[in-house]
This record gives C-alpha cells, structure tokens and sequence, in this order.
C-alpha cells in the first residue's frame, strides 16, 4: 500500500486550504466549472462538507493508461488538492472477469502473468503521475494535500470463497437492476451476447465499493460516464448493507468528431514513452482544434480559471501562434512527465522545425533522444556518413528515390545542422552539423524531419 503527503485534517480543513483557484469556490462547484462533472448522485454536496474518501479504478487490461484515462483522474487529484483521502484501485483481479461497459463484444483473456506486470507498470504510473501533481499543485498556490491510497483489488478477491460471496452479498444484488444495466442491455440485444462472467463484473465492482467503505470509509466512487451503472451496482449494494456511498461520473473524452478515445477504438495516446513517445503527446494537445482549446486548459490543468480566460484571450488575439495550445500541451507534459519535461519537449519541437532562438539554450542530444525516443523519424546511421556529400546521408533516412533528393537539394528545400541551414548537392556533412557528436537533424520541405543517430 502506497501512501503519499499524509496529513491529518480537522473539520475546518476546508476553509484552510489556500486554493489553486483564485476563490474559495467549493469543489464541486470547481470542478462544474472545469466541465469534468457529467452526472453525480444526490446528497454528496453534503458528504464534502468534511472530509471525505473517493476511489477510482482502472483494469490492468493494459500495461499504461491513456489520455482517456486523464478526466478522471484530474478530478481524483481535484479531490486530493482539496484535502480529501483518494485511493487508486487497480483491479488485477476484475480484469480476469472483464468489464462489459462500453464493448459489443466480449474481451480477450489476457494471461495472469501479464495481468500482473500490467498492475506493477499502471502502479508505478501513478504513483509517478501523482508526485508530480503535487509539485504542480504546489505552484499553483496549493499548500496542503490529502492522502493518497494505493490498492489491488486482488488482494480481497484472490482469497474470496464463491459460496460466501453468494450467501452473503448475493441476496443484496437485485436482477432486476441488473438487467436493466445499458452495458448488459446493449449485450444481450447483440448478436454477440453476454457471458456470465461479465455479467457479473457489475457485483465485483460493487462489493469492491463496500469492502473499501469498510477498509477506508470511503464513500465515493469515480468514474467515466460508461460507468455509472457500475458505479449505481454499487451506490445500491453499499445502502442495503447500511451504509451511504454517492457516484461521480466525468464525460468521456472524444475526438471533435465525437469519436472515444480509448485503446479498444485504436486511437489511444499512452501516458508512456515507449508506446507514445513524449513528442507525440504533446503533438497531440498542440494540434487541438481552437473549438476546444479552451475546455482542454480547464479539464487538463491546474491554471485557475481567471489565468485560464487570460490565456484564451491572447491566444484568439493572435490564434496562429497557438498560445492556448502551447500552454496546454506543455502543462499535460509535465503532469505525466514532471515539471520541465512539457518546456524541453517544446524547445525540441521548436528546434527541429527551425523556430528555436536562443543559442545557449539548445537542447542537447541527450535532450533530443529523450524527447523522440521511440519516433519513427529517429534513425541509426553510420557515423562514416561524417565526411560524404550530404546525399549519402539524405539516402538512409528518407524513402524517397536519389533523383527526387537530388532535385529537393537543387531547390534549395533540405536543411542541415541545429540551425537547420540550407544544403545543396556540394554539401558535405562536417562536425558542426552534429548536435554534441552524436545527432544529425535533418528536415525535408517544411515538415518532413528526420534525426539520425551516429552509431
């Protein structure tokens, strides 16, 4: 169990708490304004006027989490600014059953082993995610946080007996409710139809809700939309073993066309390097359509609201230059990556489209392969290369014919070096191309980059 800033709260921890926002605004009416509330359940107003527990979870069903993943939990760390307990779930063990919301057709088993290393990555992903939060949390003006809880729900359901779950939570589960599920609805009007096992992912994830109240005294439980009948399953389950228990639900995160982002749409940005290099996630908040933009600050960052609508101002007074995008897609870097990683990843995109200033402050190779590791234009070369005509170079890093590239070099569009100076076909490639000896950045026309690795 991992537990992170710890401290212990009097009832008058509310009004303590010097705010990331410029106003005392409660909570709920915070997150409202942020746009990452969809629906919650009735009285949790109250429930928030002390200090209160609310956990989130998420199947290791892959080995990293992903940009869908991220509306949750910013309300989770909305929560954990406030003072309030969070726990972060990872359920090893429902992720055997699978969960049916959202799905037409039944999941793939995934081994136990994988199941495992899955939990310790998505484990260590938070903990990384939260730690980091809390230092961007700190430059907001937050001053205090809640505590953090970390669990696998494999650790209750490995040692479960079948018939003592029937006997004894079996009688609080309603079919009815059940059945009236939209996830298990949508299944059974399907041509796929639902297996049992997921059927009753619903009673898991109840009894998870109840056996956390019991551990923890948590009361609340977070999730996407897709989640609420889960969520509800639960709400119900907790009220007839007596106890009180509300529901948060956030939109679901969608393209402009309203598509859902997620790994089973095939669409998903990972929150890890090595399946979404860092270059690619901030591409992905910088290429944000100005429609959203703004809604993005809100939902993705800790900049107050007032900052927020300063932000959007200069941008729509010279939208071009992408101000609102820049800002976001640096801060959502240094959320999953660490306060600076959004600043480098941004003087790198800006050195290798040629829009890089300052000298002194060049990103160094380290720097450059750090960012792009993982990219496809990132590409090993012979360092023999040192010496020839730019050509020989030109022929390992792009696909295109020796003809085309000699015509691109006779057009004076191929640029060469960290100060990306034009070349043509009497070019030859020296040392002071090289960024520290080791990387030579090449761009093709406006945008077609390559960086080679000397090795």
């Amino acid at each position: 169990m991992l537990r992170l800033a710890a401290q212990r709260h009097q009832r008058t921890f509310l009004t303590n708490i010097r705010f990331y926002s410029t106003q005392n605004t409660p909570l709920l009416d915070e997150l409202r304004a942020r746009g990452l509330i969809q629906q919650t359940s009735q009285g949790l107003e109250d429930a928030l006027e002390s200090r209160a527990c609310i956990y989130l979870g998420a199947d290791p069903t892959a080995r990293s989490l992903h940009a869908g993943h991220l509306l949750p939990l910013m309300v989770l760390l909305h929560f954990f600014a406030r003072g309030h307990t969070v726990i972060q779930l990872v359920g090893e063990g429902t992720a055997q059953v699978g969960d049916p919301s959202g799905r037409s057709t039944s999941r793939s088993a995934t081994s136990e082993d994988t199941l495992k290393f899955n939990t310790r990555a998505l484990q260590t992903q938070l903990s990384t995610i939260f730690t980091n939060a809390q230092e961007l949390l700190k430059r907001s003006g937050c001053q205090t946080a809640g505590e953090l809880v970390a669990v696998n729900n494999a650790d209750w359901w490995r040692n479960m007996n079948l018939v003592h779950f029937m006997s004894s939570i079996g009688p609080h589960l309603r079919l009815n409710q059940m059945l009236s599920r939209e996830s298990v609805k949508a299944r059974l009007q399907s041509d796929a139809g639902l297996g049992y096992n997921e059927f009753s992912y619903q009673a898991l994830q109840a009894y998870d809700f109840w056996y956390l109240q019991q551990k923890h005294k948590c009361n609340i439980q977070l999730g996407g939309n897709d989640q609420w009948g889960n969520i509800t399953a639960g709400l119900d389950l907790v009220s007839r073993l007596g106890g009180k228990a509300y529901g948060i639900t956030v939109p679901l995160l969608t393209t402009p066309s309203g598509e859902k982002f997620g790994k089973s749409a095939g669409n998903a940005v990972f929150l890890d390097s090595s399946l979404t290099p860092k270059f690619q996630l901030y591409q992905h908040f910088i290429r944000a359509p100005d429609s959203v933009v703004e809604s993005y600050l809100k939902m993705f960052t800790f900049i107050p609201l007032p900052e927020i609508e300063r932000i959007v101002t200069e941008h729509n007074n010279a939208p071009e230059s992408r101000t609102a995008q820049k800002v976001l897609a640096e801060r959502v870097v240094d959320l999953i990556y660490g306060p600076g990683a959004g600043n480098l990843v941004s003087q790198s995109a800006d050195l290798i489209y040629g829009k890089f200033k300052s000298q002194t402050l060049r990103p160094s190779a380290d720097d450059l392969l750090t960012v792009f590791e993982g990219d496809s234009f990132v590409q090993e070369v012979p360092r023999t290369v040192v010496g020839e005509p730019i050509l020989s170079l030109l022929k390992k890093v792009y696909p295109e014919s020796a003809a085309s590239l000699k015509r691109s070099l006779q057009e004076g569009s191929v640029y060469i070096g960290p100060d990306l100076l034009s070349a043509d076909l009497k070019t030859i490639l020296e040392d002071h191309h090289l960024v520290d000896h080791q990387l030579v950045l090449v761009r093709l026309g406006k945008k077609n980059v390559a960086l080679a690795k000397l090795v």
